[in-house]
């Protein structure tokens, strides 16, 4: 009798520790299995509570051909360097240039680029939060001499808002938006009788490619386009992108201009000037464009130089 008690308490005693015993009991890949699950549950909870927001939003915004208060024009530059193991980089420049059409006073001025990579991600150029100015004119460096991803951008985005005074009773605040997709030269492009030595839209502007050896810098060529309004008065749109081209048919950007037109006070004259590795082969000198007229019919820009002819 006392034997069957005995056994009867040792029995609940296995029942009640039974939780506390739960893991002697497993075998070592059942306990794998069931660290690798509450890990997974761990990195959930980790995930939820402090999200990841390097995701890649892309502005809706359209190409915009005119605005008649402001001018949000873009400019930029090139560095082209060579190591000495012969790795090629580039690094970029860009500047916005803000300036109000027909001398209207503009205040409050707050701006945003931003630019979608080769890669396919995002960067806020100027910055996650708005840059802003009292008024406008105003140039904004929006970058300087840096590399980017996939060597370069797909399109560029800007988000202007200012404030418009209408009358001494009204002020207006506006918000702008433009996206501006970057000219690319493909490779199958370089052998195309589309390409000429004309430098001019007819009427409407010239421009100039120039190149030089500095004797202040003996590791690089200057290589200046510059463009020339011949009716400054008409309205109008220009993107603009310059390239070089090497013996091995790589292609490199050397200065663009892009969201430039039609403001009273218009410069006459822009000039992009980019420095490029006197180690690269250059062979050639491409240009593409598109000029958009008053009557939004388009002209393209296709020129083509000899490289050494413009070092004479």
């Amino acid at each position: 009798m006392e034997n069957v008690k005995a056994k009867k308490q040792e029995i609940k005693k296995e029942k009640s520790g039974g939780i506390l015993n739960f893991p002697s009991k497993l075998n070592n890949i059942t306990i794998i299995l069931i660290t690798v699950v509450y890990a997974f549950i761990a990195f959930w909870a980790l995930f939820s509570f402090f999200p990841e927001y390097n995701y890649v939003v892309v502005p809706e915004y359209e190409h915009v051909n005119y605005n008649y208060e402001i001018d949000p024009y873009i400019k930029s530059t090139n560095a082209i360097t060579k190591s000495a193991t012969g790795t090629v980089a580039i690094k970029h420049s860009y500047t916005a240039y803000l300036y109000n059409n027909y001398a209207t006073a503009l205040n409050n001025v707050r701006f945003q680029f931003s630019g979608l990579t080769n890669m396919g991600t995002m960067d806020y150029i100027s910055g996650v939060d708005y840059w802003s100015s009292t008024s406008a004119p105003t140039i904004h460096t929006m970058m300087s001499n840096q590399t980017i991803s996939g060597d370069g951008y797909q399109k560029l985005f800007g988000k202007i808002q200012y404030n418009y005074k209408r009358s001494e009773e009204e002020t207006l605040k506006r918000t702008l938006t433009f996206a501006e997709e970057i000219i690319k030269l493909k490779k199958s492009e370089l052998n195309s009788a589309k390409f000429s030595d004309k430098a001019t839209v007819l009427g409407k502007l010239n421009f100039s490619v120039k190149a030089n050896e500095p004797v202040s810098d003996s590791t690089n060529y200057t290589i200046t386009n510059t463009i020339n309004l011949i009716n400054s008065s008409e309205k109008f749109h220009l993107d603009y992108q310059a390239f070089i081209v090497t013996s091995d048919k790589e292609i490199y950007p050397i200065g663009g201009l892009y969201n430039y037109y039609y403001f009273s006070t218009v410069e006459t004259s822009v000039a992009m000037t980019s420095k490029v590795n006197k180690t690269i082969d250059i062979e050639y000198i491409y240009v593409k464009g598109i000029y958009t007229d008053k009557d939004n019919i388009t002209t393209e820009i296709l020129y083509k130089v000899d490289f050494k002819s413009l070092l004479g």
